[in-house]
C-alpha cells in the first residue's frame, strides 16, 4: 500500500533524526524548559493562595512573566527552542512511538493520539513565546471564549461543548492514573555515573515521589478546567469556562479554594522540579526500525 510505504519512510526519518546527539540534547532541553514553566506557575499560584498581591498565571502568563525581567527576551527564546524540542519528541511519540509495542491496539491509538496532542500543544507554546518576544503586549485572555461563543452559537453547540469537557476530564483521569500507577513514571530509568548507586537510588525516589505529587496536581487541575467547561454547557454563559489560569481563579473563589489551590501549587513545584529531573536522567529506549 503507497500510504503504508509512505508512513514507513516518515517513521524512518524520524528516528534517523533522533540518532543524532544535538537532537537528543534538543529534547532533553525540552523537558527542563517545560518544567521551569510549570516550575513558574506553581510558584506565582502558591504566592496567590498565601494572600500575596500577585496574580494567578497560566503557563502563558508565566511566559511574559519571564519576558519582563532583564534578560527576559533571552530566557524566553531558549525557552521557546527547548518546548520545540518537547513537542518534537511528542510528534515523534505520536507517529513511531519507538518506546513501546508498534501494533495499533485501541489503548495504544489513544496513546498515539494524546503525544500528538501534547506535542501540538506545546510547539503552539513554543511560537506563543516568540510571538511575545515580539510583541508582550499581545495577549489575547479572550481567545477560548470566543472559540467558545462561536460553538454555543451553533445548533446543539452546547453538546459540543459537554463533549469537550468529556475529552478534558478523561485526559485529567489519565493524568490521576499515571501518578497513582506509576505507568508515566517508570519511563524515568538512566544510570548516573556521577552518583554512587545509594545516591542515585535515593535521588531516583524523590523524583518518583515528585512525579506523583505533580501529576496528580496536573490531573486535578485539568479536571477543574472540565468543571467550567460543563458549567458554560449548562448555562451556555462561555465566562465560565476558560484555560489552567481561569480554572485556578475560580477555584480561589470557593470556601475550601485556599487550601486547594496551596496543593496543586505545591504540585505545580513539585512538576516542575520532576521535569528538570528528567531532563537529565530520562533514559529514551528507542526500538530502531
Amino acid at each position: 500500500m503507497e500510504w503504508n510505504r509512505w508512513l514507513r519512510r516518515c517513521q524512518k526519518a524520524l528516528l534517523w533524526c533522533f540518532r543524532w546527539t544535538w537532537v537528543r540534547y534538543w529534547v532533553r532541553a525540552g523537558y527542563a524548559s517545560k518544567g521551569i514553566v510549570y516550575f513558574i506557575v506553581g510558584f506565582f499560584v502558591l504566592r496567590s493562595a498565601l494572600g500575596n498581591p500577585v496574580p494567578i498565571v497560566g503557563t502563558e502568563e508565566a511566559l511574559l512573566v519571564l519576558l519582563r525581567q532583564p534578560l527576559g527576551t533571552t530566557v524566553v527564546t531558549a525557552l521557546a527552542f527547548g518546548l520545540c524540542g518537547y513537542g518534537f519528541w511528542r510528534f515523534i511519540q505520536g507517529i513511531v512511538d519507538p518506546e513501546h509495542d508498534r501494533e495499533l491496539g485501541i489503548r495504544s491509538i489513544g496513546q498515539r493520539v494524546g503525544y500528538l496532542a501534547s506535542g501540538g500543544v506545546y510547539t503552539n507554546l513554543a511560537y506563543e513565546a516568540v510571538d511575545f518576544s515580539w510583541d508582550s503586549e499581545k495577549v489575547d485572555a479572550d481567545a477560548t471564549n470566543a472559540v467558545l461563543a462561536r460553538i454555543l452559537s451553533f445548533q446543539f453547540g452546547e453538546v459540543l461543548v459537554a463533549l469537550v469537557a468529556i475529552a478534558i476530564f478523561a485526559v485529567g483521569a489519565i493524568y490521576i492514573y499515571g501518578a497513582l500507577s506509576g505507568e508515566f513514571i517508570s519511563e524515568f530509568k538512566r544510570s548516573c555515573e556521577l552518583l554512587d548507586r545509594q545516591s542515585y537510588r535515593w535521588l531516583k525516589k524523590t523524583a518518583t515521589y515528585l512525579a506523583q505529587v505533580g501529576y496528580t496536581a496536573r490531573g486535578i487541575a485539568i479536571v477543574i478546567i472540565g468543571i467550567g467547561f460543563v458549567r458554560a454547557a449548562l448555562t451556555s454563559r462561555v465566562e465560565y469556562a476558560g484555560g489552567m489560569q481561569e480554572a485556578l481563579q475560580a477555584l480561589l473563589e470557593q470556601s475550601y479554594g485556599t487550601e486547594g489551590l496551596v496543593l496543586i501549587a505545591l504540585g505545580f513545584l513539585a512538576y516542575g522540579l520532576y521535569m528538570v529531573f528528567a531532563a537529565f536522567y530520562r533514559r529514551f529506549q528507542v526500538n530502531w526500525i
